[in-house]
């Protein structure tokens, strides 16, 4: 993370408050719980991602900002923090995986918007204080957190100068941010002494309120200074007479937004309510399923382009993708003028029903070439997908289709490792009283999975049998092998070898008997293979997980390949073939980390050290011990080494390094390691660096990386050939080159097609 962490950049001018700033510098200097209050669009927010940004040097371990407008579950807000700092789910407390990895940092974290999510932020913001040392948290909200040494800073509206009752201060800083945004979006700046009266009225009437300033400027391109002081004067006058019970400021932003929307054509303002109901952006495509109905007849590109002018709508480009999102709290004014209208249920049925089927989708692809294409949309609408899930929970009759929402998403609690956010979303799916059976027990299999994982083998062994015993009642191959995967994995971990290897067998049976061909059965195929690994039967662990990697490549699939790699390296070190071992668990790693999945990782990590140990290499050996402690600590502790399975091999392999390294070598070694693994890229680059053989020794394993088919497509890219190209010379679909391509990619480690062919220059020269 760098040291101004993932703060937003800037993209207008920031105006004014010189002092507050001050403030701020002098009190992160003197506590380390700081809290921004006021009124909704005073300016919490950009004035604490200013002052995060002036303070970073501060703290050599960076800054983090964690958004809470879009978190509307308390439960998850833990894990929205691990997210924001790079951990993922795969962890059954979150609380303690925040604290160890902030342990040994000097952070600055910055929570925004706590007001709605306040007893869980004090509670959260209290336990991370008191279990680092050198953790700082500046917050704001719109109500104290108070908590035991939260230090206050009131944020005002900006000071207006020369009109009526004086504001506090004297530059007239509302004045000075109205002129900028004239300059940036009119382009223009003031023109006769007139005008200027006329703004310093317009700013004392919007009581200084920097978003309400921001709202009101955009007007200038269609009406003049003169017709917004009366439109504005017009508007506090209506809604004066209505809505006297709030606060000033809070009766004057509404009337600034009121105005905004009011001032809007009918269809943008339909549009602007409709486009509430998503939750942390939108495309362009999800807006038009959602937010028009068939008979309408709409040009959305002109009314986006409308509500973005107005400054209701900002578009942000990530990798060529146009996404839309609002300020929240313009989000929760369209929330309700949807409910005014009558549109609510409707349009959130909509919203839902979409994202239901994106899901739907998105599992139905997950057996193929784009993975990482399917991951990358989850992430980005988790927001939209926990709104869709709520949605269908709130109402009885529809609750069937948010369980489905959350098991269709099996491919990423399970398969991906965010563990213990499956967790969150299965346990309230399993809570349900009426779902189908095959349903249920698929969800079952989610929670065996996850809760096993996570090293509550023992709690779920009940339940694994349970789904079991639920499916062969149902007569469902499909289910039962679901049910038997489930039980197979927690046996494994209960080293329960013989149970583990008959419900594997059976449950391949029950996919292979409904014709199934999915992740699971790679899964399947895997995990048996390590049965039989950790059992001894060592050439059956490589048939399986041969016939794991050849499903896998058939249709373009890395994620569960990576499993398989990892049963394959398992059986290549016990049976001494040390550089086929390396190599393969040096692939599954790199795979590994594209989908972020860290218990994967770090049993990969465990592996290479024993595979180190295994080639008498005892310092290489400790350094990964090192970081694979430090990521076992990151995924919540030891998980996996709480089974003997896993606790077994890593004990003889630490004592073997110790044997051959005296105490402070081997501590030394151990404690460079676990440095290494602060961040987790940089672990991962540390690990493939430290594990590799020497340049002979590694150039003897890269002989037999790519198979024959691969070697053939590697030379062809050398002479500049297209992927259609390849596929009319070799006589196959353009479809295979493309899956054969991104294997060859993983395997190597690269990322580029360039990349590929200097490889295979530098190899036929050292060959030579």
């Amino acid at each position: 993370m760098s040291i101004h962490g993932n703060l937003p950049i800037e993209v207008t001018s920031f105006v004014g408050r010189d002092s507050e700033l001050a403030e701020l510098s002098r009190l992160l200097s003197t506590g380390r719980l700081l809290t921004l209050v006021g009124p909704v669009g005073v300016g919490k927010t950009r004035l604490a991602v200013r002052a995060a940004r002036e303070a970073a040097d501060r703290f050599p371990g960076g800054v983090c900002m964690v958004r809470l407008d879009v978190v509307e579950d308390a439960g998850l807000l833990p894990r929205v923090v691990a997210a924001q700092l790079g951990l993922n789910g795969a962890t059954k407390d979150p609380v303690v995986q925040v604290i160890d990895f902030l342990q040994s940092r000097s952070m600055l974290l910055l929570m925004d918007n706590c007001e709605h999510l306040v007893d869980a932020c004090a509670e959260f913001v209290e336990t991370l204080l008191q279990s680092t040392a050198s953790v700082c948290v500046l917050a704001t909200s719109r109500q104290v957190l108070d908590v035991n040494g939260e230090q206050l800073l009131s944020v005002q509206p900006l000071a207006v100068q020369g009109v009526g009752a004086p504001r506090s201060g004297s530059r007239g800083d509302a004045v000075a941010l109205f002129e900028e945004r004239l300059k940036s979006c009119v382009g223009k700046s003031f023109g006769s002494a007139q005008d200027r009266e006329l703004v310093t009225k317009i700013c004392y009437a919007l009581d200084g309120i920097p978003l309400a300033i921001e709202l009101a400027v955009p007007w200038l391109r269609v009406i003049t200074l003169a017709e917004m002081a009366e439109r504005l004067k017009d508007c506090f006058r209506l809604l004066a007479k209505s809505n006297r019970s709030g606060p000033l400021r809070h009766r004057t932003f509404a009337s600034a937004v009121d105005w905004s929307y009011q001032l809007c054509t009918p269809a943008e303002a339909r549009l602007w309510s409709r486009l509430s109901v998503f939750v942390d952006g939108f495309t362009l495509h999800a807006a038009e399923a959602v937010c028009v109905e068939a008979c309408e007849d709409v040009d959305l590109l002109d009314l986006f382009s409308g509500l973005a002018d107005k400054s209701i709508l900002i578009r942000d480009v990530d990798h060529g993708v146009a996404r839309y999102r609002m300020l929240e709290t313009l989000r929760q004014f369209g929330v309700h003028k949807l409910l005014e209208a009558g549109e609510s249920a409707a349009v959130q049925r909509r919203h839902a029903e979409f994202f239901g089927d994106m899901v739907h989708r998105l599992s139905a692809a997950w057996l193929g070439p784009h993975q990482l294409e399917v991951i990358a949309e989850v992430q980005q609408e988790r927001g939209n997908l926990g709104a869709a899930f709520e949605f269908y929970l709130r109402i009885p009759e529809a609750s069937v289709r948010g369980a489905r929402i959350a098991v269709d998403l099996e491919f990423y609690w399970v398969h991906c490792g965010y563990f213990g956010e499956g967790l969150h979303w299965i346990d309230r799916v399993l809570a349900l009283p009426e779902l189908p059976a095959d349903l249920r027990i698929h969800a079952m299999l989610i929670r065996v999975y996850a809760a096993t994982a996570l090293g509550d083998a023992e709690a779920t062994a009940a339940m694994a049998a349970e789904a079991v015993a639920q499916a062969r009642d149902l007569e469902d191959p499909v289910a039962l092998g679901n049910a038997l995967l489930a039980q197979g994995g927690s046996a494994l971990v209960r080293t329960k070898y013989s149970l583990a290897e008959a419900a594997y067998v059976e449950c391949l049976a029950c996919y292979e008997g409904a014709g199934l061909v999915n992740c699971n059965v790679i899964l399947a195929y895997a995990a048996r293979g390590m049965v039989a690994g950790f059992s001894g039967q060592l050439g059956l662990t490589e048939d399986l997980a041969r016939r794991a990697i050849a499903i896998a490549d058939e249709h373009g699939e890395q994620c569960i390949r990576a499993n398989a790699l990892y049963t394959l390296a398992l059986a290549e070190w016990q049976l001494g073939r040390i550089a086929d071992a390396l190599r393969d668990a040096r692939q599954g790693l790199m795979l590994k980390s594209k989908f972020g999945d860290l218990l994967g990782q770090v049993m990969i990590v465990e592996l290479c050290a024993w595979i180190a140990s295994a080639m008498g290499n005892a310092l290489v050996c400790a350094k990964l011990l090192g970081v694979a402690h430090r990521l076992w600590l990151r995924a919540g502790g030891a998980t996996m080494l709480d089974s003997e399975t896993w606790r077994a091999p890593h004990r003889d392999c630490e004592l073997a390094a110790r044997r051959s390294l005296d105490s402070v070598q081997f501590e030394a070694a151990f404690a460079e390691g676990a440095a290494q693994a602060i961040d987790l890229r940089h672990a991962v680059t540390f690990v493939l660096a430290t594990s590799a053989a020497s340049p002979k020794a590694a150039l003897a394993a890269s002989e037999s990386v790519l198979t024959r088919r691969e070697e053939q497509i590697a030379e062809l890219i050398v002479r500049g050939e297209t992927n259609k190209a390849i596929a009319v010379d070799l006589a196959i679909s353009r479809r295979t080159v493309e899956a054969h391509v991104q294997h060859i990619l993983a395997k190597l480690g690269f990322e580029s097609r360039t990349q590929i062919g200097v490889w295979v220059v530098e190899r036929r020269n050292k060959l030579a």
